[in-house]
């Protein structure tokens, strides 16, 4: 006779679960009217929150991986929407900034992500949003200091309890 998984070991699976639920319920490309994956609109946030950034600080910024970062930001050059000039202290890399019609799309990506947002907000019935912004930000925060430590991944313990909290 099989064991019964513990529920803290589905807990994994149920924020994978949420998280592509919760990606699958915006539509990147309606909403800003460019050929966008979710990878790029990633991409094009870090660069308008660090411009004249390289792609350096966009894997460390995003956490993705530098491949599809560099194809991310060769595709919103191709669409216009980003520049690349000379590092002047290393000639190996380039600094990124948005073009005007890159800071147009992100306007826009910008205002749609706030109205799908307060949707999700109103959603989780009212106040709740401040609690999961709150939770995400837990998360993110007990994930980035072991990727920089290059400590082993946080405990599965420690998501629980954050998640655990979420849900009551």
């Amino acid at each position: 006779m099989a064991s019964k998984p513990l529920r803290s070991n589905m807990i994994y699976f149920q924020v994978m679960k949420a998280s592509a639920l919760v990606r699958n319920s915006f539509d990147i490309r309606n909403a800003v009217g460019v050929d966008l994956s979710d990878a790029d609109s990633f991409v094009l946030y870090a660069i308008s929150n660090n411009n004249l950034c390289t792609q350096t600080d966009i894997v460390y910024f995003t956490n993705l991986h530098k491949v599809g970062v560099s194809r991310s930001c060769l595709k919103l050059e191709s669409l216009g929407l980003v520049t690349r000039e000379a590092h002047p202290g290393d000639c190996r890399m380039h600094l990124l900034a948005l073009t005007s019609q890159g800071q147009s799309v992100m306007s826009n990506l910008s205002i749609a992500l706030e109205e799908w947002e307060n949707r999700l907000v109103r959603a989780l019935g009212g106040d709740s949003g401040n609690q999961v912004a709150e939770t995400v930000a837990q998360l993110e925060t007990i994930g980035m200091s072991a990727t920089i430590r290059r400590a082993p991944p946080p405990r599965r313990a420690e998501y629980y309890e954050l998640l655990k909290a979420l849900v009551a």
